[in-house]
C-alpha cells in the first residue's frame, strides 16, 4: 500500500512534533512510530509517542510506549507520572497510585498531588463521618497559595500563625481540611490533613531559605496523605482564609451546613465592598458574591479588628441583611511565631551597603498609597534635606500607574527607590531591624500587619491615622493623614532630621511595647470558636429574587449591583445541584436538580417562571420535566438552545410554596454521561438565567418582558 504524502518526510521526529502541536494525534503517533522503528534508542520520543496514543484513546498501546521509555529512563519522574495517568484512564487505580508514588519519590510535583488525590478518592470510595463535636479549619487557600509562591502573603501568614497554635495546643477534636476543589469526592466532603504533614509545610515555608521545589514536595505529601471525611450535625467548620477564591468559596461548605454543621468565617477586611475604587472590578464582584453567600448561612463571624467588625455590621444593617453574631480576634504583631535570626544585611540590599534606608513593607498597589511616600520624599529633597533611600518590599499589584509613571519620570528618585519581593521571613526580619524607621501610609486596612511587625522588631513606624491602623500601633506609632502630603512632610521630616526624637521613640518601643503573639491570638480564637459552637446552627437564608427581573447566572455579570449580591446571594440558587458558574451560566449535576428562591408572595400564588435552559451536546431526543410548586411541564431537551445561541427562554407556569418559597425541580430521562477523559462531571442541561412574576400581576409581567428585551 502506498503511504500518504504526509508520511514521506526525511525527519519523522519533526513531523510527529508538528502533527502533535496540531493535535492530530493518530497521525503524530504514526510519524513517531516510523521514527522509533529507525531509532528505537530515542527514549524521549517513546514518551511523545505514548502521549499521542493516549490522546487518541489508545490507552493500552500508550502504556506499552511509556514502559519502554521507563526501561531506558528509570529515574525520569515524568515517565512514571505518565504511566500513572494512563493506568488511571484504564481504571487500574491501585497500579496508578504505585506509579504516582514513584514519580513523587523522584521529585515530580507539578499536578501530581491532584492526580494522586483523585486516584485515592476512587480507591477509598466513601468519606468517613467526622467524630462528634469536632471543629475543622479550612486551610485550602493557604496550601494553594504556597503551590504558586515560596513565601506567605498576609492572609496565609495569619493562617499559619493560628494553625501553629492549634497544632501545639489541641488534640484530635481539632482538624485541618482541604475542600474537594477537583470534584472527586461527594459534594460537601473534605480532605482531612495529617497534622504533622501540615506542621512540616508551615515550618518549611517559614524558614530562612525556602526552596520552592522542596516545598511543593511537602505540599504533595500533605495532600496525598489526606483522607476523605464528611461534616454535618454537631461539627463546626471554620473558614480561616480567603473565602472568595482558591477553592475556598462558600458553596464548598454549603452541603455540610445543610447537613447541620455550624460555619464560622474569619473576615480580614471588606475593602472590595466598602472601597471598591481600590480593587479590581473582578475582585469586588467575586468578593461580593462570596460575602453574600456567607452572610446567608454563616453562624458567626470573627474579624481581625474592631474596625472591620463595626464596618461589616453597619454595612449589613444598611443593606437590610440579617444580623450575624460577631466578635473581634485581633491579630498578632509578629509573623508566624517562629524564632528567626535576621540577616544583618539581606543579600537583596547589597546595593545599599553603608547607606540608611526606610522600608515600606506591603504589596505595591494603589490602596497602599506608596505614591504619598514618594511625594513626601520629593518635597523633602526639594527642601534640601538629605533623605535616606526608600525600600518598597512587596509584589506589584494593581492600580499603580501613577506610581510607575513617577518612578520612571524621576529615575526612581535618582536611584533612591528600590523594590524587592519574595523575601524569606529571615530576610524580611533583617529589613525591619536595619531600617531607620518604616512607613505604612495605606488609605484603608483590615488590620495593618506591617505596623505591628515593625514595632516587634523595635523599629519606629509612621502610619496612617485611619481605619484599623491605630488599633495595631497604639501610642507607639507616629500617625499621618494619608491624604495630606504636608502632614507627611512634617511627621516624616522630623523622623529623618530629629535623631534624638527618633532614638527616644525607639527606646520607648524597646521598654514599653508589649507585642501580642500568636499564642495569644490562637487562644483567643479557639475560645471564641468554642463559645459560638455552643449555640444552635442558624437556618440558611434562601436567595430572594425580585419580581419582574431576569437574573443572569454567568460567572460575572457587570450589570449587577454589588449591594444586590449581598442582599440576594444568587449563588445559593446553584450551589447544591449545579457545577461552578461559567461564561454562559452553569451545568446541572446528573439527572435531577433545581433551584429554590424566596418570593414576597403568599403560598399558593400562581406565578410565571422564565428559564433560559441550555442543552449540552448529546442530549437530543431526551425528555425533560419541570415541576414548579406542583405544576408540571414536560418537553424535550432538543428544543433548548445551544451555548452561544440567542437567548431562548422557556415560559413555565407554577405556584409559590410554603413560606413564600418557589421551588423549581428539573428532571431529565436517564443518567447523563461523564463528559470524557479529564472531566468527571456528568451533565446534559444547564441554566443561564431565571426570572418570575405573579401570574395575575400585569405590571410585573410587563417588567419581566422588558427585562428580557433589555437582556438581549
Amino acid at each position: 500500500m502506498r503511504k500518504p504524502d504526509w508520511l514521506k518526510p526525511k525527519n519523522y521526529r519533526k513531523l510527529g512534533n508538528r502533527l502533535r502541536d496540531q493535535r492530530r494525534w493518530a497521525e503524530s503517533a504514526a510519524a513517531y512510530r516510523i521514527h522509533l522503528d529507525r531509532k528505537p534508542e530515542d527514549s524521549p520520543i517513546w514518551v511523545q509517542y505514548g502521549n499521542s496514543l493516549k490522546e487518541d484513546g489508545q490507552y493500552k498501546a500508550a502504556e506499552v510506549a511509556y514502559r519502554r521509555a521507563a526501561e531506558a529512563m528509570p529515574d525520569n519522574s515524568d515517565v512514571h507520572f505518565q504511566i500513572g495517568h494512563v493506568l488511571k484512564m484504564q481504571e487500574r487505580d491501585a497500579e496508578a497510585m504505585v506509579a504516582y508514588q514513584t514519580a513523587m519519590r523522584l521529585g515530580r510535583a507539578d499536578g501530581l498531588e491532584i492526580e494522586m488525590r483523585n486516584v485515592k478518592a476512587r480507591l477509598e470510595h466513601a468519606a468517613r463521618p467526622l467524630p462528634a463535636g469536632m471543629t475543622i479549619y479550612s486551610v485550602q487557600d493557604m496550601l494553594w497559595y504556597l503551590n504558586a509562591h515560596s513565601t506567605f502573603s498576609g492572609i496565609q501568614r495569619v493562617q499559619a500563625g493560628i494553625a501553629n497554635y492549634l497544632l501545639d495546643h489541641s488534640g484530635p477534636e481539632v482538624g485541618f481540611v482541604l475542600t474537594d476543589a477537583v470534584g472527586r469526592l461527594e459534594q460537601g466532603d473534605f480532605w482531612l490533613l495529617q497534622r504533622e504533614d501540615l506542621r512540616a509545610v508551615i515550618a518549611f515555608a517559614s524558614g530562612r531559605d525556602v526552596d520552592h521545589a522542596e516545598l511543593r514536595v511537602l505540599l504533595s505529601r500533605c495532600e496525598v496523605n489526606a483522607e476523605p471525611v464528611r461534616a454535618g450535625a454537631g461539627h463546626t467548620i471554620i473558614v480561616l482564609g480567603a473565602f472568595w477564591g482558591l477553592g475556598n468559596t462558600p458553596e464548598k461548605f454549603l452541603p455540610a451546613k445543610r447537613a447541620g454543621a455550624r460555619v464560622g468565617v474569619y473576615v480580614y477586611d471588606i475593602i472590595p465592598l466598602s472601597h471598591p475604587e481600590y480593587c479590581e472590578t473582578e475582585l469586588s464582584f467575586y468578593f461580593s458574591v462570596a460575602m453574600g453567600q456567607m452572610c446567608a448561612f454563616a453562624d458567626f463571624v470573627l474579624t481581625i479588628s474592631d474596625y472591620t467588625r463595626i464596618t461589616l455590621a453597619e454595612l449589613l444593617k444598611d443593606l437590610g441583611a440579617r444580623e450575624i453574631p460577631m466578635a473581634t480576634v485581633p491579630l498578632a504583631h509578629d509573623m508566624t511565631g517562629a524564632a528567626l535570626v535576621a540577616e544583618p544585611r539581606p543579600s537583596a540590599l547589597h546595593v545599599l551597603e553603608g547607606r540608611e534606608f526606610v522600608a515600606y513593607v506591603s504589596t505595591v498597589e494603589g490602596r497602599k498609597n506608596h505614591l504619598y511616600v514618594l511625594r513626601v520624599w520629593q518635597a523633602l529633597i526639594e527642601a534640601g534635606i538629605d533623605v535616606p533611600d526608600l525600600v518598597f518590599v512587596g509584589r506589584k499589584g494593581w492600580k499603580v500607574g501613577p506610581l510607575n509613571a513617577l518612578l520612571a519620570e524621576t529615575d526612581h528618585l535618582d536611584g533612591r527607590v528600590h523594590i524587592l519581593h519574595d523575601l524569606t521571613d529571615a530576610e524580611l526580619t533583617g529589613i525591619y531591624q536595619n531600617s531607620l524607621f518604616t512607613t505604612f501610609t495605606s488609605f484603608v486596612e483590615g488590620w495593618g500587619l506591617p505596623v505591628g511587625e515593625s514595632l516587634l522588631n523595635g523599629t519606629p513606624c509612621v502610619a496612617s491615622n485611619v481605619s484599623s491602623m491605630p488599633e495595631v500601633g497604639g501610642a507607639f506609632v507616629d500617625y499621618v493623614d494619608p491624604t495630606d502630603v504636608r502632614d507627611g512632610v512634617r511627621v516624616i521630616g522630623r523622623m529623618i532630621t530629629d535623631r534624638p526624637y527618633l532614638d527616644a521613640r525607639r527606646r520607648e518601643i524597646a521598654e514599653r511595647f508589649k507585642p501580642r503573639g500568636w499564642n495569644a491570638v490562637g487562644e483567643d480564637f479557639a475560645g471564641k470558636v468554642a463559645h459560638f459552637s455552643e449555640t444552635p446552627p442558624v437556618p440558611i437564608q434562601p436567595a430572594r429574587l425580585v419580581q419582574g427581573r431576569i437574573v443572569r447566572l454567568d460567572d460575572q455579570s457587570g450589570a449587577t449591583e454589588l449591594s444586590d449580591l449581598i442582599r440576594n446571594p444568587r449563588g445559593l440558587l446553584l450551589a447544591d445541584d449545579f457545577y461552578g458558574q461559567e461564561a454562559f451560566g452553569c451545568w446541572m449535576r446528573g439527572a435531577q436538580g433545581g433551584v429554590v428562591f424566596q418570593t414576597d408572595l403568599p403560598p399558593g400564588t400562581p406565578v410565571v417562571v422564565y428559564l433560559n435552559l441550555i442543552k449540552a451536546p448529546g442530549g437530543e431526543g431526551v425528555g425533560l420535566k419541570v415541576d414548579i410548586g406542583g405544576v408540571v411541564t414536560e418537553t424535550s431537551i432538543h428544543l433548548l438552545a445551544d451555548i452561544g445561541q440567542k437567548t431562548l427562554m422557556q415560559r413555565l407556569k407554577g405556584r409559590v410554596g410554603p413560606t413564600g418559597l418557589c421551588r423549581v425541580a428539573i428532571t431529565i430521562d436517564g443518567e447523563p454521561p461523564s463528559r470524557g477523559p479529564g472531566d468527571p462531571r456528568a451533565f446534559m442541561i444547564g441554566l443561564a438565567a431565571i426570572g418570575y412574576a405573579e401570574a395575575d400581576d400585569v405590571q410585573a409581567r410587563m417588567d419581566l418582558l422588558e427585562s428580557l428585551l433589555l437582556d438581549h
